[in-house]
């Protein structure tokens, strides 16, 4: 591990720890002292003390979702630039590879103290359920301006659904930047 990396792991847990606090010192302050014991006073310092520490978490979080927002949006805008000024080349369907991945996944369903004692009695298998997950590769070669072209995109989505759609849409349009050739669009809308 390198250093740099446990800096930054000492960062995340110490940012933690301060969340944790002011949690503790807000409930303190709110008059909380347990399940069974009724509320105590109302300590404004300590409110104040734990939102103060709460701050920061709340900073984060809108930092992420405007940052989110804002990523979506020059994609659509990349998306729209090159609807409009990029290349088009027609893609038959019909001639795209599909490489598909399936896998089993185990989702926890139960996590109550009943869960405990199914694996006691030996029915740990009501605790979870297995999903079946499918990730697909579209993937196709196209020769254009002299150049070929390779193309590859994951979607998730069933195996025999996507060739269904893929079959009955026939004919997409990849957008190509001129002045990027790296920079690819393929429409796949009609997945949606």
């Amino acid at each position: 591990m390198k250093f740099k990396d446990i800096i930054n792991s000492v960062k995340t847990y110490f940012f933690l720890g301060v969340i944790y606090i002011g949690f503790l010192a807000l409930l303190a302050g709110l008059g909380y002292r347990g399940r069974w014991r009724p509320m105590g006073e109302l300590n404004p310092y300590f409110v104040a003390f734990g939102i103060i520490l709460i701050l920061p978490l709340l900073y984060w979080l809108i930092k992420i979702k405007l940052r989110d927002r804002a990523v979506k949006a020059e994609n659509e805008k990349r998306i729209k630039n090159l609807k409009q000024d990029g290349l088009k080349i027609e893609i038959d369907l019909n001639k795209v590879k599909i490489n598909s991945s399936s896998w089993q996944e185990k989702i926890i369903t139960d996590n109550s103290q009943y869960a405990g004692l199914n694996e006691v009695v030996g029915r740990g298998d009501r605790n979870f359920k297995l999903v079946n997950r499918t990730l697909n590769q579209i993937s196709f070669k196209k020769t254009f301006m002299g150049r070929t072209i390779t193309y590859r995109e994951s979607i998730k989505m069933d195996t025999d659904n996507l060739k269904i759609h893929l079959v009955l849409k026939k004919k997409t349009i990849l957008y190509i930047d001129p002045d990027d050739r790296t920079n690819m669009y393929l429409d796949l809308e009609f997945l949606k």
